[in-house]
């Protein structure tokens, strides 16, 4: 399936969950959360390819501060909360490196010149033309 979660939860609502003759499998960009509230137990066997680490366990510094911020502001973990976070750590890191001289061509020149930003336990890479930074997939079952 390539759609977000609501239009998904429909089409699987009106085939059956799966195991029952039917095999669900998505990208990252469904919407983990938002799929399994939808669909509760219907939710159960559906496989989904993550963009991000399993963002429920503190395995890696990234993933504890992540945690952390979390809980501060009283937000639920989630693969969409860690990538939006990761992707403002970024975005931080380009502003830090443009200092006072903040172009757009200055902030893609700091990210490309960063080739290897480790983010504590998630690492991007970029270079001239190479801008998507990670190329990191795992697999989850619901």
């Amino acid at each position: 399936m390539g759609s977000v979660y609501g239009a998904c939860a429909k089409l699987i609502e009106g085939l059956g969950p799966a195991g029952r003759g039917a095999m669900y499998s998505s990208v990252s960009f469904i919407g983990t959360s938002g799929l399994t509230k939808n669909l509760g137990a219907q939710a159960a066997g559906i496989g989904i390819s993550q963009v991000m680490p399993y963002p429920w366990r503190p395995s890696t510094p990234l993933l504890a501060r992540f945690q952390q911020a979390m809980d501060t502001i009283g937000a639920e973990f989630s693969y969409g909360a860690l990538e939006g976070f990761v992707n403002g750590l970024v975005v931080l890191h380009g502003l830090r490196e443009c200092r006072n001289d903040l172009t757009w061509s200055n902030f893609i020149a700091a990210l490309e010149g960063a080739r290897k930003l480790d983010l504590q336990g998630y690492v991007l890479r970029f270079g001239a033309g190479i801008h998507a930074g990670s190329d990191f997939v795992d697999m989850t079952v619901i």
